[in-house]
């Protein structure tokens, strides 16, 4: 993967596989009992900016804190780039493989365009991974009646 080469490519790359995911998980909550989950409409709106947020909280752990070396947009090309397990994470059983493949994506993408230890990428994308589930939390707590 290349380090460099803009964000609109791997932007697109990113959007095209969350929308795959998305209108996988709409067709399964409309073909299941009851009513289309509102959570995944939630995250139509906001899958364009969130490669832009974790991109940011992993380059400033990975970078800043951990010592990397890389760049910002190295960053979010490996976030964007990773997220192609997106295709696959709204299959049942499945989708938490792709999942835990996905972090093991952007550990060594990290590892690789910061010039980190795979060790330390991992406690990068643990840290944001920690704060993105505890943000989904509180969101699908907010959402139950």
């Amino acid at each position: 993967m290349p380090v460099g080469g803009g964000f609109a490519a791997p932007h697109l790359f990113f959007l095209l596989c969350t929308a795959v995911f998305v209108l996988a998980s709409i067709a399964m909550n409309l073909a299941g009992p009851g009513d289309l989950d509102v959570r995944i409409l939630i995250l139509v709106f906001l899958a364009p900016l969130l490669p832009f947020v974790d991109a940011a909280l992993l380059y400033l752990i990975a970078a800043r804190l951990l010592g990397g070396t890389g760049s910002y947009e190295a960053t979010f090309r490996v976030v964007c780039y990773s997220s192609a397990v997106n295709l696959f994470t709204w299959v049942p059983l499945v989708g938490l493989l792709a999942q835990l493949y996905e972090i093991y994506l952007a550990a060594l993408g990290l590892s690789v365009v910061h010039r980190i230890g795979i060790g330390r990428a991992f406690v990068a994308v643990g840290c944001t991974a920690t704060a993105f589930l505890a943000l989904a939390l509180a969101f699908m707590l907010s959402m139950d009646p």
